[in-house]
């Protein structure tokens, strides 16, 4: 008897998807479709994302010994990182960035693929590095 009852159900419900498949119908666009935009945009971008700086595995080369040992035993390549990052200035591919937690100025050395600290000597030690900029000659001033 259940078998009955619920035979119409779904044929009547099989029929009515049917139909209302047969409404839903999709066009693509031929060519483009310029989409409006309000306000309309600035000039083109002048700065362009090129890579992430988070520690100084991000800049130091790795022997090929060091990733085969790492493969084998599953290990994790580890570095020196950032507290507060604060302050970026740029020059010639070195990209320097202060640190008002760790109170000391990172050195990203691009061409060179090495990383070093400013700021670690006892004499030389920073109080809270915040602004940075670099001059012509290639010389660090620290806020």
């Amino acid at each position: 008897m259940l078998k009955y009852i619920l035979s119409p159900l779904f044929f009547v419900c099989g029929i009515i998807i049917i139909l209302l498949s047969g409404c839903a119908t999709t066009t693509a666009p031929v060519g483009e479709v310029e989409i409006p935009v309000f306000p309309s945009p600035p000039d083109e971008p002048r700065i362009i994302y090129e890579r992430t700086f988070i520690s100084s595995v991000d800049v130091e080369l790795e022997s090929d010994e060091a990733v085969f040992k790492r493969a084998i035993t599953g290990g994790r390549r580890t570095g020196f990182g950032m507290a507060k990052p604060f302050g970026v200035t740029v020059h010639q591919g070195r990209i320097f960035v202060s640190d008002t937690v760790k109170r000391q100025v990172f050195v990203f050395d691009v061409p060179e693929a090495r990383f070093f600290e400013i700021g670690t000597e006892s004499p030389g030690e920073l109080s809270k590095p915040m602004g940075l900029d670099v001059d012509l000659q290639g010389n660090l001033y620290v806020c």
